[in-house]
């Protein structure tokens, strides 16, 4: 591409630059046209921004396809590594913080005394807490039951007309 491009062409070029589509050698050509006398009046609005891109420095096209050195993509991936290291402790912290709070809202103000030492401490103390009120839920089951069956008991005894038939029933039944 010369510095003697047509208006389509360089109206193409500047479109495809302001999207960022442009390669290097097209950049390189519409920085050499902005730097000529041959400017279409069109265009010279344009001319002091692409002069001054042009004396930032052209990039060298060979440079510019070269890897990163090792050291720059080890830092990245140290980074990255890091940056998960970091990301996974703040998940734990927050799980266990939100974890604490949970027992304090079930649990608060228990405590249990082993050995005629208080202890409060509610991530120690929750399997007892927790065994307890499995016990304390199986004795109501349990009660519940026994008093069903009690009802039962006086209700069948109720219909019994005979009070020694009745009698013998309810030994039988509370042997």
């Amino acid at each position: 591409m010369k510095s003697d491009m047509n208006d389509m062409m360089i109206r193409t070029l500047i479109e495809k630059f302001f999207d960022g589509a442009t390669s290097i050698a097209e950049e390189q050509a519409l920085y050499e046209y902005f730097g000529s006398d041959n400017v279409s009046a069109e265009f010279v609005q344009y001319r002091e921004l692409f002069c001054s891109f042009r004396s930032t420095g052209i990039p060298d096209t060979d440079t510019s396809v070269r890897k990163k050195p090792l050291m720059a993509r080890t830092g990245r991936a140290v980074v990255g590594v890091m940056a998960a290291a970091v990301a996974a402790f703040g998940f734990f912290l927050i799980k266990d913080i939100s974890h604490e709070r949970h027992l304090t809202r079930i649990y608060g103000g228990s405590y249990i005394i082993v050995n005629g030492e208080r202890i409060d401490d509610l991530s120690e103390i929750k399997g007892d807490i927790e065994k307890t009120l499995c016990t304390a839920s199986a004795i109501e089951r349990r009660a519940d039951m026994d008093a069903t069956i009690r009802k039962a008991e006086a209700n069948v005894l109720g219909n019994i007309p005979d009070n020694n038939e009745r009698e013998r029933i309810y030994r039988l039944l509370n042997e």
